[in-house]
């Protein structure tokens, strides 16, 4: 039986378990749509543009325009995104990024769901193309506002355990991990040590961390993080990660797949 580190009451797999089951995950789950497709690129790449030429009017209006294009059972959408040459998936997951960050629904639900379009987006330029330039707004969201992704933390957690254990999570914690009082400590392991393996390994898609320096070209409005927010999150990491950096980014790789496939689910049943 291989060896395994464990931290707390979980157990942490070896490289080697992990890498076996760090396959990419399917991405063409719907034929492309190019008018939708079209449409959403010509809508997400106003409202970016306004946001960062500083046209508040403008960019307020596209990013409603966007999300409501999206929203509810349209958000099957998109699903239909064409990821060609043209970056139409950047384009469409950067504008969800500003909107989750920036636009003021007095509900922040509304706000949530922007944040998992945009992980989905971004998550799949990644996962297709292996589009570094998408990392960073992930990395930025879950720094900033992580409460918007919440429940799909906790749901990627579930997840997870389930294929590792084997049986339903509920079973296997005797409640539900979304209200049960005693699995405060569950919820809190996909909120704190699980998202910071995620942004580990979005991190490491872009930065050199012995360097301290950005791998990427710094100059493009890709929702950077600031040095001192990376600063910031290797303090977290330091203070909450107690297994090394290896098997750190392994697991955050497997976090970020089976989010990224949450969220993809969750597009689905929109159909």
């Amino acid at each position: 039986m291989p060896n395994r580190a464990s931290k707390g009451n979980e157990t942490i797999f070896t490289m080697e378990e992990m890498n076996r089951s760090n396959n990419k995950p399917l991405t063409n789950v719907m034929p492309v749509n190019e008018e939708v497709s079209d449409n959403l690129q010509y809508l997400a790449g106003n409202a970016n543009l306004s946001f960062h030429m500083r046209d508040n009017v403008s960019a307020i209006k596209f990013m409603n325009q966007l999300f409501n294009a999206c929203y509810g059972n349209n958000g099957h959408k998109l699903l239909q995104l064409s990821n060609k040459n043209e970056q139409v998936v950047q384009i469409v997951g950067l504008a969800f990024t500003n909107i989750a960050l920036y636009l003021n629904f007095n509900d922040e639900d509304m706000n949530s769901v922007a944040a998992e379009n945009a992980v989905y987006c971004l998550g799949r330029d990644i996962i297709e193309n292996d589009n570094t330039f998408c990392a960073p707004a992930i990395f930025t969201l879950l720094f900033r506002r992580p409460s918007l992704l919440k429940d799909k933390l906790i749901e990627t957690h579930c997840s997870v355990s389930e294929k590792r254990v084997g049986m339903p999570i509920g079973l296997m914690l005797r409640g539900n991990p979304y209200t049960a009082p005693h699995l405060d400590k569950f919820r809190e392991q996909a909120m704190m040590e699980k998202r910071i393996a995620i942004m580990a390994y979005m991190l490491s898609l872009f930065y050199d961390t012995k360097s301290n320096d950005f791998t990427i070209p710094t100059d493009l409005p890709y929702n950077l993080p600031s040095t001192k927010n990376i600063s910031d999150f290797l303090s977290l990491k330091m203070n909450n990660i107690k297994y090394n950096d290896d098997i750190l980014l392994s697991e955050g790789k497997k976090y970020f797949y089976e989010l990224f496939s949450m969220c993809q689910d969750t597009l689905q049943k929109m159909i």
